[in-house]
């Protein structure tokens, strides 16, 4: 799960990938932990559904990322 999390972030916003690396999710402040929930909901539409927009396994791994991040 954390593979996928550091991927996306790699890809669309890296340097919260490296606030990640610093301190972790936990000690993010809600603000940039609401902006990797936004890069992960961009990655479920990009790369998470189906032809008929249902989640593939790729899309349940980052929606289960997005409902942990907004914890």
């Amino acid at each position: 799960m954390l593979h996928l999390l550091k991927e996306v972030l790699a890809k669309r916003a890296p340097k919260l990938l490296a606030m990640l690396e610093e301190g972790g999710l936990a000690r993010m402040e809600s603000a940039w932990r609401r902006a990797v929930a936004e890069h992960l909901g961009d990655e479920l539409i990009a790369t998470g559904l189906d032809g008929n927009d249902e989640p593939t396994a790729r899309g349940l791994a980052i929606e289960d990322l997005i409902d942990r991040v907004g914890r």
